[in-house]
């Protein structure tokens, strides 16, 4: 099978006159997002944009290339399709612009963005997924109950921006939260802004409550938005889809294929599925379920506690975190010990909610599936028996 990776190799001798941009292009440049551009790609106070081919060059200037850890969750990989796309006549040209990095603990905000400016007069603003900080995981978790967070409002805010400072169509893009500050960007940005968007792309990311998936402003871009889940998506299932999704095979299992370097591509297009797997559907049941269970202060005393238990040893990055297992360890116990008796009772009912959740699920999902299958021998015998009726009569 071939991945993204090998996509590069096969197609980055032909040009976008040759190969229109595809999907497969769309989660390419998501994943570069992730890459380190800090005084190699302009911000927007210093205008101006430089070459993908030149960008690298100082990216192997500043020795970027070396000793890559790009965090738990986040594959080095990056570094490799990055290079690889310096090296391709279909990506090394295009030019990277207006670079915004912002990580802000007081907000709960971890926002990035860079515009890739295509060179047929298309121009791709890709979002950051979320990336290793533990700040940007908290903004995560506060999409179950928070609308906006703070990097949904920027996603708007530089959309106008880049708007306002480029000519041609725009494609959003992102993987993970990326994907959902794409789409919420393309619903709340300025009209004539709306009306230059060609494609939305949300890249295994959460979906909106469906307050906002009925609002006139998501129903004016709903077609052009474009939803791209692996069988086993757990979240990018999370909270709620208008849209059909297109299902791509991974060589991973479980929650493992959130990773877009596994995602199967055949030419220029993914490898599709005709249906979720069961761990997903499980999955979604489960945390749909436990998130709907729980009221607004509940979830607030969940994830509040869940990341005073993460930062409790001063790290800023999960990496930091796992780090040092002993020093984790050691200041888990101390805040679980500090807590009142109302949070320990909050958060062991709200955790055995969940757990109760997800074994309900299992059985719902399993019980299905095994009457599908049920349903499934039943059809074949009975076109079998009538098969064999029809030969006696011949």
């Amino acid at each position: 099978m071939a991945y993204i990776l090998d996509y590069i190799d096969w197609y980055g001798d032909f040009t976008l006159d040759k190969i229109p941009f595809n999907d497969v292009d769309n989660l390419i440049f998501t994943q570069l997002c992730f890459a380190d551009f800090s005084e190699i790609v302009p911000t927007e106070a210093q205008y101006g944009s430089i070459s993908i081919a030149d960008a690298a060059e100082k990216f192997l200037e500043f020795g970027r290339d070396k000793n890559v850890n790009m965090g738990v969750l986040v594959p080095n990989h990056v570094v490799d399709l990055f290079l690889k796309m310096a090296q391709s006549e279909r990506y090394k040209n295009m030019r990277l612009a207006k670079y915004i990095d912002e990580i802000d603990s007081e907000k709960q905000q971890q926002f990035s963005a860079v515009t890739i400016i295509l060179g047929d007069g298309t121009n791709y603003i890709a979002f950051r997924g979320t990336d290793d900080t533990i700040v940007g995981w908290k903004e995560d978790f506060n999409m179950s109950f928070i609308t906006p967070v703070p990097s949904q409002i920027s996603g708007v805010e530089y959309v106008n921006r880049v708007a306002d400072s480029l000519s041609g169509a725009i494609i959003l893009g992102g993987h993970s939260k990326g994907g959902n500050i794409a789409v919420f960007s393309g619903i709340y940005c300025k009209g004539d802004v709306k009306d230059r968007i060609i494609k939305i792309y949300n890249n295994d990311g959460p979906g909106f409550t469906n307050d906002i998936l009925t609002t006139p402003d998501y129903l004016r871009i709903s077609d052009r938005v474009k939803t791209i889940i692996p069988e086993s998506s757990v979240v990018g299932m999370l909270l709620e889809h208008d849209e059909k999704y297109t299902i791509v095979k991974s060589k991973q299992l479980g929650i493992l294929q959130h990773d877009a370097f596994t995602w199967e591509v055949l030419g220029p297009r993914f490898v599709v599925s005709e249906e979720r797997s069961t761990y997903s559907e499980i999955a979604d049941m489960a945390l749909r379920t436990w998130i709907n269970s729980l009221d607004g202060d509940e979830r607030l005393l969940f994830v509040d506690t869940l990341f005073d238990l993460l930062e409790c040893t001063d790290a800023t990055t999960l990496t930091g975190f796992n780090s040092n297992k002993l020093k984790a360890a050691s200041g888990v116990i101390k805040t679980i010990k500090n807590m009142s008796e109302e949070q320990r009772n909050g958060m062991m009912k709200i955790v055995g909610a969940l757990f109760k959740d997800s074994a309900m699920a299992i059985n719902a999902v399993l019980n299905e599936n095994h009457n599908k299958k049920k349903h499934s021998r039943s059809s074949r015998s009975i076109k079998l028996i009538v098969r064999h009726k029809n030969k006696k009569s011949e």
